[in-house]
């Protein structure tokens, strides 16, 4: 395989997740470890503080235009986290994926055909998304000599990616912890196709390189409205607005 580490998001008490990826991954044949998210439950002011953790001031989402929610502050602790551990064990690079994730028929043979091609022609990628939600999918752009890489506009989810050290770098170096925001919010503020003009600055100089795969390779295994579908980060409570910088 082509990565270090393969990382999957998993919280505790979610065990039919637990049970589905494992059988996923086993069929994949990933050799996979497993990284126990922060749940955002066992969170509060006092344990936040502890920690260090300033949410973005006059942080608001842009869509619902609410506070962030102790779900989201885990799951942007626990990405966090991740990177800090690839970076102390000196990682070149590693696979995230959340424990939701649904892989494409033939996975492993279309990963190595896209990832080939990024690496011919993407050689200094930082981050590698597999999976994402596009917000402004018409703005994508094809890699130059390639029609399996796209240059990512604006896109949500931490659902599937691929990370290097040097990318792991640029993020923790800007102590995201001070001033945080949801794990999907960050990665397009940290190369530079966030909405949030007065975000980026904070980021500056936004200079992450993230291309994607094409086609995606990576889905949720459940989507919003579906009877199975669970979502730990939205459906939490919302924080105190006391808790910015």
């Amino acid at each position: 395989m082509m990565f270090d580490k393969i990382y999957i998001v998993h919280l505790k008490r979610r065990t039919e997740r637990r049970q589905r990826m494992e059988k996923a991954a086993d069929e994949m044949k990933l050799d996979f470890t497993y990284f126990h998210a922060v749940d955002g439950r066992n969170l509060n002011t006092e344990k936040l503080d502890k920690l260090g953790v300033q949410i973005l001031q006059g942080y608001s989402d842009i869509y619902q235009n609410r506070n962030m929610t102790y779900g989201e502050i885990g799951c942007a602790l626990t990405h966090y986290y991740i990177l800090e551990d690839m970076v102390v064990k000196n990682y070149r690079r590693v696979l995230i994926l959340e424990d939701d994730a649904q892989f494409v028929p033939m996975f492993r043979k279309q990963l190595s055909r896209s990832f080939a091609d990024i690496e011919e022609f993407v050689p200094d990628w930082d981050l590698l998304f597999l999976g994402r939600k596009p917000m402004n999918a018409t703005a994508d752009k094809y890699v130059d000599g390639t029609h399996f890489a796209m240059w990512p506009d604006f896109s949500y989810w931490a659902l599937a990616y691929a990370i290097t050290r040097k990318g792991a770098k640029k993020i923790l170096k800007q102590k995201p912890l001070q001033k945080l925001v949801p794990t999907d919010e960050l990665i397009p503020i940290m190369y530079n196709r966030h909405p949030m003009e007065e975000w980026k600055k904070l980021f500056y100089p936004n200079d992450l390189k993230a291309v994607a795969t094409n086609p995606l390779l990576i889905y949720p295994s459940w989507w919003f409205g579906e009877t199975k579908y669970i979502s730990d980060t939205e459906d939490s409570r919302k924080i105190a607005s006391t808790l910015e910088t």
